[in-house]
């Protein structure tokens, strides 16, 4: 945003204080108010409408930065467990950690997840310039990875290690049928932590890779 000020009497067309100007030029039309001898604006600059998409892509960024936010430390509450846990054995203690672990894995690793890749084409709609960055493009190609490695290798084996951990405990399977049935990616689960680092410095840095983008 742009203003122009005109001190009172030093200019030699007072006479257009206290009046609006139009100004207009290819593709943009603008209404500036020129204070008055007292000091006081009075009109305001048009057109208001702009700022709507501006506040669009900033409640975007927030969310998508959130969500990265919330996947890396769903992630890192997902590692914990499992390392700090109770071992693998048919006890209460473990089904109430594998329960624990595949409640982190819906209600926050895979929730947020959907926050990052909604909110990340969103931005992309909303604010053209993205469109001809490579680095946006880039986070697009990671949202696909971080979308197949959570449904994959996080949120599925969560649910079906928390399903074995219940049948066992209930007789209804061996231990080495539980042993068969658990299993922790933690290649992916770096790989999602990592790519969540990712996604949060990109988001703050935002590298001109293609060329400047206009805030």
């Amino acid at each position: 945003m742009y203003a122009l000020a005109l001190a009172p009497g030093g200019h030699k067309n007072d006479e257009l204080c206290g009046h609006d100007v139009r100004l207009t030029c290819p593709g943009v039309e603008a209404t500036i108010g020129i204070a008055g001898p007292a000091g006081e604006a009075t009109g305001p600059i048009a057109p208001e409408a702009q700022t709507g998409p501006m506040n669009a892509r900033k409640f975007l960024k927030i969310l998508h930065t959130t969500g990265s936010f919330g996947m890396a430390g769903g992630i890192i509450a997902y590692m914990f467990l499992v390392q700090y846990g109770p071992e693998l054995a048919v006890s209460a203690d473990y089904v109430n950690l594998r329960e624990a672990i595949h409640l982190a894995s819906r209600w926050v690793i895979t929730p947020s997840m959907m926050f990052v890749m909604v909110s990340g084409l969103l931005a992309m709609a909303v604010h053209h310039p993205f469109q001809n960055a490579l680095w946006v493009w880039s986070k697009a190609l990671m949202g696909l990875l971080i979308f197949e490695a959570v449904l994959a290798s996080v949120d599925g084996p969560a649910r079906r290690a928390a399903a074995a951990a219940r049948d066992a405990l209930e007789g209804e399977m061996t231990v080495e049928g539980l042993e068969a049935a658990v299993r922790d990616h933690w290649g992916a689960l770096w790989m999602l932590l990592a790519l969540s680092v990712v996604n949060v410095v990109l988001a703050i840095w935002r590298p001109r890779m293609l060329r400047p983008i206009k805030d």
